[in-house]
């Protein structure tokens, strides 16, 4: 049944309820589509979705707090409306939002309900935010304007002195934009500003991350008007895949993504205005079409251009609708930008000739006084040549130019990359003739050669006509036209062998040749017969290709050009090896002799890839792994053999350099990524599986079994080259290339499908721990568990061992002195010191393995913890639980689920353990992904879930349907507008809003109790009264408190009625509390917990050494508690503490008033650990009076009702036990049910209607205050068993007592 309220009593609840929502983080908030991260699309995350806000009444105010919640100023905020950066998709969370502006959070304006609109999302609202130091002002574009920065609050411009490309490529990097290709704009060219200016001369050397790291005068010190004042426009806009920065596919940056442009109607004048943008000369832009540099991925943003070729952007030129075509990324479209400032002239190949510049639309020559190599170098480099191998040519070597001598005396360091930024003459200034003229060859054979092949002996043959690279056509492709190729490259002419039909992958671009027909005696291929220069009928499936010879070895017969059956050459005559004693070394050198890694190699015996014929030129072949060249190795006398072809040997080699995982949260898991020709690249998921992870793993010399494949989203998404796809492995593989695969580079998939692992790790593991995450660590090295010695070992080692076990850095406890017990065998490492953000405890500092000066007794342990969150609750207090192991977060089974657990969670999110709510059957929704735990029974003692009995972790029987969840007791009281941290107004948390108390009444006693609920003494606490002038609406919760000082909680005072009052005059209750030397931490109650002393400056804990119960009545008679029944607890039952340990070897007497008077060691114990940390369990002094007002809420009934008395007499104590006696079976037979049914918390009593009765505190004897403290199952018809107030049947009714 659904209930539908009017628009106006929705926005006047939400902004009701808006100031009970806390504070959101900026993780549920963030901008989409932007240029950069200062400005997008508003997206906020609700319910654990990320959704959209409408438009409707957007404005600066709204932006306002939005720009706040992420980090930006307030100020200068814009909104943006209609979905200006972008459509987004899925729910649309928020409409007629209405900020003031002042708002900490968006969910705090009035608005709709979540998920409530009339919108669609072209209304989806947006803002720019200011950085706060810099911003463009006046530009059409966000990426144009005047350059405006902040001082001390105040907006200023920047004088135009000094003002160029190099500062305003650091402006646009600061704005996120690239720096290449940023213009800077003078002479106010965006309007004159007004107010300060505040840079002048600034001089930048391009590469400084802010304005404010180049040199720059004094701030405000300028002699300029704001007619100076500078500007920049930054280009979205760049070249990819291009032999030079002058060419490439043309891609622009919208909505925050990079994207290409279609090439319908592309032609030469829209690569003009490219060009322009990008600082080259509009005149001789080439446009290339069909994907000429490749295709790109990702949106195709523009289709359709028709630049006139004057525009000065892209987006001035009519086009379709951004986002808008019909193409694919087949179409791409590219440019080739005109350098026009050099070229090379009268040469026989394009990498030769006469060097030309221009200057002033003249073309002349360059003379060749002082002209060198290094000269050489950069006008090769211009030109998109390597300047290694560069040759500088002198006395008109390619003839006589004629008209300008524009350069003479030409003096390059050799680094430059422009030779007008070498020294030299002025132009035009010279004492030559033409028979000077100054020329160059670049790189002889970088007009050829060889892409992707898997050495740099082979590959597909790529030739540079007119600067650009391009294919060979294989018709009539042979191997006397490999043979020239290979020539060319530096190999030999002979056992040359030809590849068609696209055989290392098709090429993109251009075709230069067809029909080569060499006879193979050519020094280069463009001697050979062959059709005209960039003419064929050919497509890029027909790439020819060659394999060159390495002269001496070849490997026959493989699937694939890394495998085969090794033959040798001798005496010019080919013949195979035989395998006795073939192994693994000797496999390595023959890899490594054909340019493969040493690393992975592998021998095949009993001829494997088939039986060769004639020669058998080795046998007996013993390498020691390390040669450059077989005939390196022992071997019997060539020619000299006992064996036959069914014998002959080879090798696997492996192409793949290295191999690693990225993108997991540690070292055993992550994006499976493998290098090859030196560049990383990632795997495809096709066909990956369980077996192919077991193979992976090992490699990376973790275990098989267990491993996993996967694609988690944990693992960031790959940018890379692909390098296998459907590698199909049986898991019994030594190396991912033994598994069926399609060879390297051959695949159809995009880094969507990126393979990833979680390997299992077995190589090092914590033994004799009372728990799986404790205990002795050992080490696996050469196949042999040893331990660590605990010299230096601290909580940093031991947050890096647990990071690598899949459990938190955070509270990760070293443990030493063989406190697991002393291991056998190998010590593997002494004297770790690592900073604690290491992925592996390798990477820290240590000494050399297996070295150390330890015993067994000095063996190093760790104490591991998990981290928890919840999810999905309405506060921060509330929510699914979700734990966290080897970087994945997955929930909890509620079988066994309780309050005990809960409290466990509570406490290790820093919430109070009173009062902890276990929710179940997905109270908090369902989630996704693992469940990690499941039979949890934590007990009243664990302070982390890692510690409680439970499954082992990833062991369940249980569906979604049954996370577990808890609601955690909010923080009830604080301190507030005080001068420090132990003084200030009071103020109580009610109905989840804070509110004060009055000063009616307040004094020491009530003070007393407000100082120990904040951890501080009850002696020497003082009341005080705070007056806020003027605040009429204060809200104040408590009136007329009146407490007698031992109450743990001003709850337990007598006070008046909970709600609304108000206070005479505006006087408020304050307090000023004493920080004593002691405290207890890690309780239940201020009553109990771990000993903390403060002793010259600094808080630490006490050893336990000794520790007892007359130690224990001197703490808690100093915080103010009896001394009777005081409690000694031992062995850390209150948590781990890190930190100093104070004192140790505790005498006390019992009957001291400072725990300082007892004999004790003092300062900073070395001989002792944070394990045996000293605890305390106190009597509250609770009167019987005090009690009374309690039994007077109690109903008479005498089936489960559960009081405490305490009497000095002893008849009381009897009576006491008796009766306690007597009540036990009903009580341990109902515990379970009154567990499930008493689950009432503050949150409850505010959510329904008829609670409207305090739950804490005594108001006299009122019917009332009996109805408070009495809860009982009613009809409960949908079986939460949630207590309810009402009319109880006799056996249902209990109290609670608070």
């Amino acid at each position: 049944m659904y209930c539908i309220y009017p628009r106006f009593q929705i926005l006047f609840l939400t902004a009701i309820l808006s100031r009970f929502i806390p504070f959101v983080k900026a993780q549920s908030i963030r901008l989409a589509s932007g240029y950069t991260s200062a400005m997008g699309r508003v997206e906020i995350m609700y319910n654990g979705t990320w959704g959209t806000v409408c438009d409707d009444n957007w404005d600066n105010r709204d932006a306002a707090v939005v720009c706040s919640m992420l980090g930006f100023s307030r100020d200068n905020s814009v909104s943006f409306k209609k979905a200006f950066f972008g459509p987004g998709y899925g729910p649309i969370w928020m409409d007629q939002v209405e900020c003031l502006g002042t708002e900490n959070n968006l969910f705090q304006c009035p608005r709709s309900a979540f998920g409530e609109h009339d919108c669609g999302h072209g209304e989806d609202a947006g803002v720019v935010c200011s950085l706060d130091a810099i911003r463009l002002v006046n530009g059409s574009l966000p990426y144009e304007g005047r350059v405006e920065i902040k001082h001390n609050g105040v907006w200023g411009t920047v004088c135009d002195d000094n003002w160029g490309e190099k500062e305003a490529a650091v402006v646009c990097s600061m704005l996120g934009f690239p720096r290449n290709s940023a213009s800077a704009k003078l002479k106010a060219f965006y309007g004159q500003g007004n107010g300060k200016i505040w840079i002048d001369v600034v001089s930048c050397h391009g590469q400084e991350n802010s304005i404010f790291q180049c040199s720059i005068p004094s701030l405000g010190e300028h002699d300029c008007s704001h007619s100076e004042d500078a500007g920049v426009l930054c280009s979205p806009v760049r070249l990819v895949s291009g032999y030079t920065s002058s060419m490439g596919r043309v891609e622009i940056m919208y909505n925050g993504t990079w994207g290409t442009v279609c090439d319908d109607d592309w032609d030469d004048k829209d690569a003009a205005v490219v060009c322009s943008v990008l600082g080259f000369p509009r005149e001789n832009a080439v446009a290339k079409k069909g994907a000429f540099f490749g295709p790109g991925y990702g949106p195709i943003w523009m289709d359709q251009m028709k630049c006139t070729g004057t525009e000065v952007n892209l987006f001035q030129c009519p086009k379709a609708e951004l986002g808008k075509h019909n193409c694919g990324h087949s179409e791409d479209s590219g440019v080739i930008c005109s350098l026009d400032t050099i070229r090379l002239v009268n040469g026989s190949f394009p990498n030769e000739g006469r060097i030309e510049i221009k200057h002033n639309g003249v073309w002349g020559t360059v003379c060749d006084d002082g002209w060198d190599k290094k000269d050489a170098g950069v006008v090769c480099a211009m030109l998109g040549f390597q300047k290694d191998f560069s040759s500088a040519k002198s006395s008109a070597f390619y003839g006589e130019g004629q008209g300008q001598i524009w350069i003479d005396e030409v003096s390059c360091v050799g680094d430059e990359t422009d030779i007008f930024e070498c020294k030299s003459e002025t132009l035009g200034e010279h004492d030559c003739s033409h028979s000077e003229d100054a020329g160059v060859l670049c790189s002889p054979d970088e007009n050829i050669r060889m892409v992707n092949g898997y050495t740099s002996s082979m590959g597909r043959v790529e030739v540079m006509y007119n600067g650009t690279w391009g294919t060979v056509c294989d018709d009539n492709w042979d191997d006397n036209d490999a043979a020239v190729v290979c020539s060319m490259l530096g190999f030999s002419r002979e056992n040359a062998v030809a590849k068609s039909g696209a055989f290392f992958r098709p090429g993109y671009g251009q075709i230069w040749m067809d029909e080569v027909k060499c006879t193979g005696t050519e020094i280069n291929l463009f001697q050979c017969p062959k059709a005209d220069i960039g003419k064929h009928n050919c497509g890029h499936n027909e790439d020819s290709g060659v394999i060159c010879s390495l002269h001496t070895i070849r490997l026959v017969n493989g699937s694939l050009p890394y495998e085969g059956r090794v033959e040798i050459k001798h005496n010019g005559i080919w013949g195979t090896v035989c395998d006795d004693g073939f192994d693994k070394k000797d496999a390595v050198v023959i890899c490594s002799m054909l340019g493969f890694p040493r690393s992975n190699a592998f021998a095949k015996s009993s001829a494997f890839y088939g039986r060769g014929n004639g020669k058998i030129w080795i046998d007996g072949l013993s390498c020691g792994g390390h040669e450059n060249n077989i005939f390196e190795c022992e071997s019997e006398t060539l020619g000299e053999h006992d064996c036959s072809n069914s014998e002959d040997a080879g090798v696997l080699c492996s192409p793949v350099q290295d191999l690693r995982l990225k993108g997991g949260q540690s070292s055993t898991m992550g994006r499976v990524e493998i290098k090859y020709n030196g560049t990383w690249g990632t795997v495809c998921d096709n066909r990956w599986d369980d077996d192919a992870a077991a193979v992976l793993c090992s490699m990376l010399g973790f275990s098989r079994e267990n491993a996993k494949s996967t694609s988690f989203p944990f693992l960031e998404a790959g940018n890379k080259t692909i390098w296998m796809t459907d590698v199909n492995c049986k898991g019994t593989e030594d190396n991912l290339i033994h598994c069926q695969n399609l060879g390297i580079r051959k695949h159809d998939c995009d880094n969507g499908e990126d393979a990833g692992v979680v390997c299992s790790l077995d190589n090092i593991r914590l033994v004799n721990g009372s728990t799986p995450h404790e205990g002795r660590v050992e080490l696996r090295f050469n196949g042999t568990w040893g331990t660590v010695c605990d010299d230096e070992w601290d909580d940093k080692d031991a947050a890096v061992l647990c990071y690598i076990l899949g459990f938190s850095r955070k509270n990760a406890l070293a443990k030493s002195s063989a406190r697991y017990g002393p291991g056998n065998g190998k010590i593997w490492i002494d004297n770790v010191e690592c900073r604690g953000n290491e992925t592996d405890i390798l990477q820290c500092q240590k000494s050399a393995l297996g070295k150390h000066d330890c015993s067994h007794a000095e063996d190093a342990g760790v104490a591991c913890f998990l981290d928890v969150q919840l999810v999905n609750g309405s506060s921060v207090f509330e929510g699914r639980v979700e734990v966290k192991f080897n970087g994945v977060w997955g929930t909890v089974c509620d079988d066994d689920w309780d309050n005990n657990d809960a409290a466990v969670i509570c406490g290790m999110l820093g919430f109070s353990r009173i009062n902890a709510v276990a929710k179940r059957e997905a109270f908090f929704g369902e989630g996704k992904g693992i469940i990690w735990m499941d039979d949890v029974e934590c007990s009243e003692f664990d302070r982390n879930i890692a510690y409680c009995k439970k499954s082992k972790l990833g062991t369940e029987n249980c569906g979604h349907s049954e996370d577990a969840g808890v609601i955690c007791a909010p923080e009830k009281i604080r301190l507030v507008d005080g001068s420090s941290p132990t003084e200030g107004r009071v103020e109580v948390m009610y109905k989840g809003v804070w509110g004060s108390i009055c000063y009616d009444s307040w004094d020491d006693k009530d003070a007393a109790v407000v100082c120990l609920m904040l951890g501080f003494s009850r002696k020497g606490s003082t009341a005080e009264s705070s007056r806020i002038a003027g605040q009429q609406d204060n809200i104040v919760w408590m009136t007329d408190v009146n407490c007698r000082g031992s109450e743990l909680d001003i709850f337990q005072c007598r006070y008046s009625t909970l709600g609304r009052q108000k206070c005479s005059q505006n006087y408020y209750a304050a307090v000023n509390c004493t920080q004593d030397k002691i405290k207890l931490v890690g309780g239940q109650t201020p009553a109990e917990g771990l000993v903390k002393v403060f002793y010259n400056g600094s808080w630490g804990t006490v050893c336990n050494d000794g520790w007892d119960d007359r130690d224990a009545a001197a703490v808690c008679f100093m915080l103010g508690f009896l001394r009777e029944n005081a409690t000694a607890f031992t062995s850390s039952v209150f948590g781990y503490e890190t930190g100093k340990i104070l004192m140790n070897d505790v005498k006390c007497n019992g009957d001291e008033v400072d725990l300082f008077h007892c004999n004790f060691t003092l300062l900073d114990i070395k001989n002792c650990y944070h394990s045996k940390d000293a605890g305390v369990i106190c009597a509250a002094d609770l009167e019987k009076d005090s009690i009374n007002s309690f039994e007077n809420s109690v109903s008479k009934d005498k089936d489960i009702t559960r009081t405490i008395v305490v009497s000095a007499s002893v008849a009381g104590v009897v009576v006491f036990v008796v009766f306690v006696i007597m009540i036990a079976s009903k009580e341990r037979g109902n515990k379970n049910r009154r567990n499930n049914e008493a689950n009432v918390t503050n949150g409850d009593a505010l959510e329904n209607p008829s609670y409207n009765i305090p739950l804490y505190g005594n108001i006299d004897n009122s019917e009332q205050n009996k109805a408070a403290h009495t809860l009982c199952k009613a009809d409960d018809s949908d079986g939460d068993y949630e207590a309810i107030l009402g009319t109880c049947a006799d056996d249902d009714i209990y109290t609670t007592i608070i």
